[in-house]
């Protein structure tokens, strides 16, 4: 089912050169009934993504916000027409296409495609912007994130988690189950409790603040090329224990057994051992903390 609102348009001015002072937007809303858990898929070229879970709902609901900025209201108009929204029901799949018939260099100005989307609390998602940030909250199921150029921010989040973005940070809080997270420019900020755990950043810091203690079900990677990582546990955990820095000092107060410590390599067991947590950075300083 779609309802669609009729186009905005605002002129903006500012003092000076005026680059973009046309603004157009228009908004398509849908909805769909569910009678299992759904699976939704979005892909945008350019565009934030926002999710919410929603306690006992049989619905989704998508609200696609289309904005086009350009140097006067006939490009501005002319932008937005071509804006192609696909939403579309199959079984249990509900999947949301935006983009621009023609690409993206025929418009003198800024077009994006802003998505916001409630669904049941159980829901599996397959999210990718080309560029735009990713929030997620009230979700449990299997999630894919990704965006080429955004930040991703989860908030309680349950379930099996991989966050992947080009250029920005990864924060999660309330997050439990198994999490996978990458970014190539950016930090790494994950609370909660996980039976897998592997964030990298290939130029960013990484703090893990692990708030109960859960069997691992694999090994943990935590890996920085160049960023401090700070790793905190809390009582009764358990794991094998590896944390180096290639350019950096290491500073812990946890209870290791068999401990092996220098300046920038420590190794021991916390609690009963088992499953290897692997902490490295090329360059900053490693701190391993006690809750």
């Amino acid at each position: 089912m779609k309802l669609k609102t009729a186009p905005i348009f605002v002129a903006t001015l500012a003092l000076g050169c005026v680059h973009h002072g046309s603004e157009e937007s228009s908004t398509d809303r849908f909805r769909f009934d569910v009678s299992e858990r759904p699976r939704v898929e979005v892909e945008l070229d350019r565009g934030s993504i926002e999710i919410l879970g929603i306690d006992d709902s049989t619905e989704v609901s998508v609200i696609v916000n289309k904005i086009a900025r350009a140097v006067n209201e006939e490009v501005a108009t002319s932008s937005l027409e071509r804006l192609s929204v696909r939403v579309e029901q199959d079984g249990k799949t509900i999947r949301v296409r935006v983009k621009r018939e023609g690409g993206w260099r025929e418009t003198y100005g800024t077009l994006r495609s802003d998505v916001e989307i409630g669904v049941p609390r159980d829901s599996d998602l397959k999210l990718t912007t080309h560029d735009g940030r990713i929030e997620l909250r009230n979700v449990r199921g299997e999630i894919e994130a990704e965006s080429g150029d955004g930040r991703i921010h989860l908030n309680s989040v349950e379930g099996s988690v991989r966050a992947r973005t080009a250029d920005g940070s990864i924060v999660g809080e309330k997050l439990s189950g198994d999490f996978d997270g990458h970014t190539e420019d950016g930090r790494i900020e994950l609370m909660g409790s996980f039976g897998g755990l592997r964030a990298v950043s290939s130029d960013g810091s990484i703090t893990v603040d692990c708030v109960e203690a859960v069997p691992l079900t694999r090994n943990w990677m935590l890996r920085s090329s160049d960023g401090s990582i700070t790793f905190g546990v809390p009582a009764g955990f358990s794991a094998e224990l590896e944390a180096s820095t290639s350019d950096g000092r290491i500073e812990s107060n946890l209870a290791l057994i068999d401990a092996k410590v220098t300046s920038n390599r420590v190794r021991g067991t916390l609690g009963e051992g088992g499953k290897l947590v692997l902490i490295k950075t090329s360059d900053g300083r490693v701190r391993l903390r006690s809750r």
